[in-house]
């Protein structure tokens, strides 16, 4: 535990929480401008869309997981390329168990520390009204997909290692599958075998649970338990392959 809090400590300096928070919050402040207020005009106007509320919390969702995985990329490269990060901390006294559940913690902090800014800037500028209860609820279950795409994160960067050509391509189709899951449009507006895909993608399954939550107060079982065995299989897999990684 020592350990792990050593990796921690180094990795939530006062500069890097700094960076996260103004970076966060400036993305929360264009993306208000941009979307938010788009929704709130006659430029887009869908009846089978609640209004404004209806980009609320993918607006949070985005915000926070955008930054979690393009974090978690750079972090991964660390444990997973980086020999010498790995021999500094061998000669420490820090092994495998604690670099790579310390490594995973610290993005963790991080991404409750962009969530926390993205809602402190959307939320109050929206004027929305939201219960205290399911914003807990939406704030836990947003965390826990945040967890998710850390390991998923972990799951590409252990797969493709220091290909950066192929990193690059997985940048561009996250943002892209974020976007057509729903971020702008309902995927209940698509049809056929393109809207069964994007719905039980993750991210459809993320911004679904996340409106159900903040929008209709309605609480979320199938979405919960997906993420959750989705995050329990990638924090096995990743594990395992992590160590057969450092065997080489």
């Amino acid at each position: 535990m020592k350990n792990i809090l050593k990796i921690i400590k180094e990795e939530l300096s006062p500069g890097k929480i700094i960076a996260n928070v103004l970076t966060n919050a400036m993305l929360s402040f264009l993306l208000y401008l941009v979307i938010y207020l788009a929704y709130t005009t006659s430029f887009i106007n869908h009846q089978t869309m609640s209004g404004e509320l209806f980009v609320l919390p993918n607006i949070i969702a985005f915000s926070t997981l955008l930054y979690t995985f393009l974090l978690s990329l750079s972090e991964w490269d660390k444990v997973v390329n980086n020999k010498s990060y790995i021999y500094s901390l061998k000669s420490a006294g820090i092994f495998e168990f604690s670099i790579y559940f310390g490594k995973i913690k610290s993005l963790i902090l991080h991404s409750w520390i962009a969530f926390i800014t993205s809602s402190v800037v959307i939320i109050p500028l929206s004027g929305a009204s939201i219960r205290f209860s399911y914003f807990c609820y939406f704030m836990l279950f947003l965390l826990l997909s945040a967890i998710m795409i850390i390991l998923a994160t972990g799951f590409i960067k252990l797969l493709i290692r220091s290909n950066n050509f192929a990193q690059l391509h997985v940048i561009f189709l996250f943002i892209l599958l974020f976007l057509l899951s729903g971020l702008f449009i309902p995927h209940y507006l698509y049809s056929g075998p393109i809207y069964t895909i994007l719905k039980y993608l993750p991210f459809g399954i993320i911004l679904d649970g996340c409106r159900k939550l903040l929008i209709n107060n309605e609480f979320i079982l199938i979405e919960l338990l997906y993420v959750s065995i989705l995050t329990i299989s990638l924090a096995i897999t990743n594990y395992i392959l992590y160590k057969k990684e450092l065997e080489k």
